[in-house]
């Protein structure tokens, strides 16, 4: 097992105090303040070289007042971790989000959870247990096709 070196884990904490305190503010100044401390926390990770699990949702700021290094480090880590060990997963169906911010939350609650494809074109191939906790935690979405499994049946009841 790998160990995480506690300046990791201790910067992965002060992100998610930083964001609360994002939150708790509508002085645009403060949250300028907030987001900068917050851009400082996140090179640290990245400089960390340990820094191996995406924060949760609830952990991020707007995304206009997120890091401009946060998003193309992950799209790098992703790409080196499906390279070491490619995720296999039975793909159930294609779903689509009614509007950009419900689609964010719901990758935010898929990621780290569950195996699956995420497009920029808004069509998400998930297998059956993400549809079913995608409707569990109450996220609207579309199934616009349905993938049979090896057995020619759907996975999941629509």
């Amino acid at each position: 097992m790998r160990m995480i070196p506690p300046v990791v884990l201790n910067d992965e904490h002060r992100l998610c105090h930083l964001a609360m305190d994002y939150r708790r503010t509508r002085d645009p100044q403060e949250r300028k303040q907030v987001a900068i401390e917050y851009a400082k926390v996140v090179d640290r990770l990245i400089a960390s070289g340990a820094w191996t699990e995406t924060p949760p949702q609830e952990d991020l700021l707007p995304e206009e007042d997120m890091p401009p290094t946060f998003w193309p480090y992950w799209a790098k880590e992703a790409e080196r971790i499906a390279k070491e060990a490619p995720i296999q997963f039975e793909p159930a169906a294609v779903v689509s989000f009614p509007d950009r911010e419900t689609e964010k939350r719901a990758i935010g609650k898929l990621i780290g959870r569950f195996s699956g494809r995420i497009e920029r074109s808004g069509r998400h191939t998930l297998p059956a247990d993400a549809i079913e906790f995608l409707r569990q935690v109450g996220l609207p979405f579309t199934v616009l096709e349905e993938l049979s499994n090896r057995n020619g049946s759907p996975d999941f009841k629509a």
